[in-house]
C-alpha cells in the first residue's frame, strides 16, 4: 500500500490555539479558520478518497522558515484533527504509530507540514521494509546535520 500524502500549511502556534472565555478554553478564531482552511486541503487532496477506517502510522515532517525554537507537539494534534475533520482518517484514534521530524530550514518553501498515511493492516513484509527504510534514511538525514 502506497502511502498517502498530504502537504498543509502549519497550524498557529500552541500558544494562540486556545483561549479562555468565561472560565473555558476554547479555540481560537485563528485556529478555526486554520482548521477549516486545512480540512478543505485535506479533502482537496485525497480527491475523493474514502477515509482510512483502520490502524493507520503517519510520518509528519515539519519544514519551518527559520530556526526559531518550537514545540512541534502542538502542531501534531492540530494537525490529527486536520486529518480527521478533512476525511483522511475515520478517527484520529486509529493512529497506532507516529514519527515525527523538523526538516532543514527553508526560508523560500517553509512553514508547511508533510503527512505521509500508511495504512498498517494493507502491508506485507515488504511494504513494512519500504517503511523502516525510509524512516533510516530520515534519521541518517537528520544526524548529519546535528
Amino acid at each position: 500500500m502506497a502511502a498517502k500524502k498530504i502537504i498543509l500549511d502549519l497550524p498557529p502556534s500552541g500558544n494562540t490555539r486556545l483561549m479562555p472565555i468565561k472560565g473555558r478554553m476554547i479555540n481560537s478564531p485563528k485556529y478555526r479558520q486554520w482548521k477549516e482552511n486545512a480540512s478543505w486541503s485535506v479533502k482537496a487532496q485525497l480527491c475523493g478518497a474514502a477515509p482510512i477506517d483502520k490502524p493507520v502510522m503517519t510520518v509528519i515532517k515539519l519544514v519551518y522558515k527559520n530556526n526559531r525554537r518550537r514545540d512541534y507537539d502542538n502542531v501534531v494534534k492540530c494537525v490529527n484533527d486536520a486529518l480527521t475533520q478533512g476525511g483522511a482518517i475515520a478517527d484520529d484514534s486509529l493512529i497506532y504509530c507516529a514519527f515525527t521530524y523538523r526538516d532543514k530550514v527553508d526560508k523560500e518553501h517553509g512553514d508547511k507540514v508533510e503527512i505521509e498515511l500508511y495504512r498498517l493492516n494493507d502491508m506485507d513484509s515488504d511494504g513494512l521494509d519500504a517503511v523502516q527504510a525510509n524512516l533510516s534514511q530520515i534519521m541518517e538525514s537528520l544526524a548529519k546535520d546535528c
